[in-house]
């Protein structure tokens, strides 16, 4: 078996069909696509045993994390790919990821790129790449690999054991930290893999309001678990990542929590951090403080520095 499919769904039936269609007409490979339902109330199940080829399996509701682990324990395949049940695979990137995955070494992990699709007006948008090489903590803190764009080996994700389950959210990006960490690197293969849809459920992860407890108490989790020593530069990099953060919570309005964010962020690197950081923004910075350039992006809807 070439390539498992994995797909978690929970009350995905509006877009499962679309989703499992865009897997079966994939040609030249030999594949399976595990249906893992997250305790779905709505048609799911009826519409993935609709398709004698799909392997359905059904847990209670535990979450992603856990049916990803679970899909991975039943996969045949030497590759996994892992496709949410709102999106959908373009025709033929399986075997193009496929023949360039077969040429890498076994530490290389093969990546492509992807297209945006709104599910309010149908309009689509080109996501490109923006390093051609990723093999360093540090790149993967500041860089992370859209769960769907990389041809996983199954060895690999078996090797650190999946999904931290106990991750609620940002586990897409934990999990590919522990992959560097673990000494494998992600390389640019110039294949559009598949499409990924914006919608207002509020499901869908990039609509999810941030809540500043969880998300310092997921990223106490991730950082433990990155390797040793961690270096000035990995603390670098983390503090810029907060920063980030720092900043989303100022564009969703709670410039309290953007504080605290931003407090925790000088803990790890109290200025080398502003090197990762863009030169306007640095300047803007110098001149008037922490919060008060996105504060005023934000009044001023969407000219983020």
């Amino acid at each position: 078996m070439d390539i498992s499919v994995i797909t978690p769904v929970y009350n995905g039936a509006k877009y499962l069909n679309e989703c499992i269609e865009s897997v079966l007409c994939q040609d030249g490979i030999s594949l399976e696509h595990i249906i893992i339902d997250d305790g779905s109330t709505d048609s799911t199940r009826d519409i993935a045993l609709s398709y004698p080829r799909i392997k359905y399996l059904h847990q209670k509701n535990l979450g992603a994390n856990v049916a990803r682990n679970n899909g991975i324990k039943v996969a045949n395949g030497k590759y996994i790919k892992l496709l949410d049940a709102d999106d959908c695979l373009v025709n033929g990137s399986l075997l193009k990821q496929l023949k360039t995955s077969e040429k890498f070494n076994e530490k290389c992990i093969g990546y492509g790129y992807h297209k945006s699709i709104s599910d309010a007006d149908g309009t689509e948008k080109v996501c490109p790449a923006r390093i051609s090489r990723l093999n360093s903590i540090e790149q993967l803190i500041l860089t992370n690999v859209l769960i769907s764009l990389p041809l996983y080996p199954r060895s690999a994700l078996q090797i650190i054991s999946g999904f931290n389950e106990t991750l609620h959210a940002r586990q897409e990006w934990d999990l590919n930290l522990r992959l560097v960490g673990a000494g494998y690197e992600f390389v640019y293969d110039q294949v559009l893999t598949f499409k990924q849809r914006y919608h207002d459920s509020p499901e869908r992860i990039s609509n999810r309001r941030l809540n500043v407890a969880k998300e310092l108490a997921a990223l106490a989790t991730i950082y433990e678990n990155l390797p040793e020593p961690k270096t000035e530069s990995v603390n670098d990099a983390w503090s810029a990542y907060l920063w980030g953060m720092g900043r989303q919570f100022i564009y969703q309005g709670d410039k309290a929590a953007a504080e605290i964010v931003f407090m925790k962020a000088k803990m790890y690197s109290k200025k080398r951090f502003l090197k990762y950081l863009g030169w306007k923004f640095r300047l803007a910075r110098f001149f008037m403080g922490d919060t008060l350039p996105d504060t005023v992006g934000r009044i001023l809807k969407g000219s983020r520095i």
